[in-house]
């Protein structure tokens, strides 16, 4: 495919990681999207789920992942 040949290559250029002024965001800003999928999940412990969202880069399925492994996280 030849698509997936220009992706790989790198042809196609990929978003920026992130904009310094979005890096420079508090937490709650930044993840606020995040957060609220998951309060809407039943995640309600703020602290926990951006100490989770922080450490996965925003992935709400990784944020997930940490706060069902450990609890207490």
């Amino acid at each position: 495919n030849p698509f997936t040949s220009m992706v790989n290559s790198g042809m196609i250029p990929q978003p920026p990681a992130q904009t310094e002024q979005a890096s420079h965001e508090p937490p709650e800003q930044r993840f606020s999207t995040q957060l609220q999928q998951l309060n809407d999940m039943g995640f309600w412990n703020k602290d926990q789920n951006i100490r989770a969202l922080v450490q996965t880069g925003g992935n709400v399925n990784g944020a997930i992942e940490l706060l069902l492994a450990s609890p207490g996280y």
